[in-house]
């Protein structure tokens, strides 16, 4: 017995040991198990070249500003041309075809009304001018921009702003007029022209 057990004691089992893994080895395997862990790690810059990825272009509004406007630029704003269409002349399409105003921003529909004068002849006509309409008074081309009455709790003042352009004889344009009319000082800023006279007196909503 106690040679066999000297027997067994000598005989010693030997056991294969991997070597110690790495954080090396561990990614290689994660990569060789999951072939998405090797694709390239792709941020996008900006919005841009998101929407170059997915191929859809995106418009976004611009950021709202609550910023007022200067009276200068709120002039170069309306200074902008308008596709208002085909000139009204209520002589020639009658009263009853008076095309509807371009509502504002908060959808309110106004209509300026100007008085005309004939210098000549001393004739007096009030005009309608619907906002964004172009509107014929004789020679003169009279487009409103814009007009407002204050409400009767504030004082008294109606404002418009007019762009006039006389249509001449020799088949020219000429703006003679662009700028803001106010209905309680009509001198403040006038039309300046030989034959006729052009002033703001009311400012009507629909």
């Amino acid at each position: 017995m106690a040679l066999a057990g000297a027997a067994l004691a000598q005989q010693v089992i030997t056991i294969p040991l991997d070597p110690p893994t790495t954080d090396t080895d561990a990614d290689a395997e994660v990569q060789e198990d999951d072939p998405a862990a090797t694709a390239p790690d792709i941020r996008l810059n900006n919005a841009a070249d998101e929407d170059e990825q997915f191929g859809d272009s995106i418009d976004l509004p611009p950021a709202p500003t609550n910023e007022s406007l200067s009276d200068e630029d709120l002039m170069d704003r309306f200074m902008q041309p308008i596709d208002a269409g085909p000139i009204y002349d209520a002589e020639v399409d009658g009263p009853e075809n008076l095309p509807a105003p371009i509502p504002d921003d908060e959808g309110i529909s106004r209509i300026a009304v100007v008085r005309g004068l004939d210098k000549i002849t001393a004739e007096v006509r009030d005009v309608e001018v619907p906002v964004g309409v172009p509107v014929m008074y004789n020679s003169f081309e009279i487009l409103a921009q814009t007009c407002d009455r204050r409400p009767p709790e504030e004082t008294p003042e109606t404002t418009a702003f007019i762009q006039i352009t006389e249509h001449r004889l020799d088949d020219t344009l000429e703006r003679i007029f662009s700028g803001w009319m106010y209905a309680s000082s009509p001198s403040l800023n006038p039309v300046e022209h030989s034959t006729y006279d052009v002033w703001l007196i009311d400012c009507r909503t629909l």
